[in-house]
C-alpha cells in the first residue's frame, strides 16, 4: 500500500485516536489484562533512543519539535494492549545522540527506517505531530511501499 497523509487535527484525546484511526485494530483485538513489557533502548546505528511495548502491528509514534517520546504517553498506554507501539526520540532530542551534520527530514526519515527495520517492526502505520508528522509524509514519499498505512500527520494544538 502506498503511504499518504491523513490530516486528523485534535487528536490530543488518546480513546477516540484509537477507534478512529484503527477500528480494524480495535475491533480485531481484544485488550490484555495482564501487564505489558516495556522495552527502553538506543538504536545501535542512529543513536536513537526508543520505547517499544506491545505486540502485532506496529504504530510508529514519531513526536513533535522541542518534544520527545514521553509527549506520546497515554497514546502509548492506550495502544499497548491492542498493537505493538515503538515511539522513538529523534536525534537531537530527548535520550538520543546529537548528529553531527544536519536535521534534515530525509536523514530523520533516514533514521526512522532504519530503527524499524533492525526491530523487525515492519510492516507499520506511521503517527507524527508536528515536525513529526513531516517525517512521516517525508517517509512515506522516500518509501511509497514502506508503511501498512496512514502517515497521520497532526496540525494545531495537541496535548499528549
Amino acid at each position: 500500500m502506498q503511504g499518504f497523509v491523513l490530516k486528523a487535527p485534535g487528536l490530543h484525546d488518546h480513546s477516540r485516536m484509537v477507534r478512529v484511526i484503527f477500528p480494524a485494530l480495535v475491533r480485531h483485538s481484544t485488550l490484555r489484562e495482564s501487564k505489558v513489557l516495556i522495552v527502553e533502548g538506543v538504536h545501535r546505528t542512529t543513536g536513537m533512543a526508543y520505547t517499544e511495548v506491545g505486540d502485532g502491528l506496529a504504530v510508529v509514534l514519531i513526536h513533535g519539535w522541542a518534544c520527545d517520546r514521553g509527549f506520546w504517553r497515554k497514546q502509548i498506554e492506550a495502544l499497548s494492549g491492542v498493537c505493538r507501539v515503538v515511539a522513538p526520540d529523534l536525534r537531537g532530542h530527548g535520550a538520543s545522540s546529537v548528529p553531527e551534520d544536519d536535521y534534515s527530514l530525509g536523514r530523520l526519515a533516514g533514521d526512522i527506517y532504519s530503527l524499524c527495520h533492525d526491530l523487525g517492526a515492519a510492516p507499520f502505520v506511521l503517527v507524527g505531530h508536528s515536525i513529526g508528522g513531516m517525517v512521516a509524509q517525508r517517509y512515506a514519499l522516500d518509501h511509497p511501499y514502506g508503511p501498512s498505512g496512514p502517515c497521520v500527520r497532526g496540525y494545531g494544538r495537541c496535548r499528549p
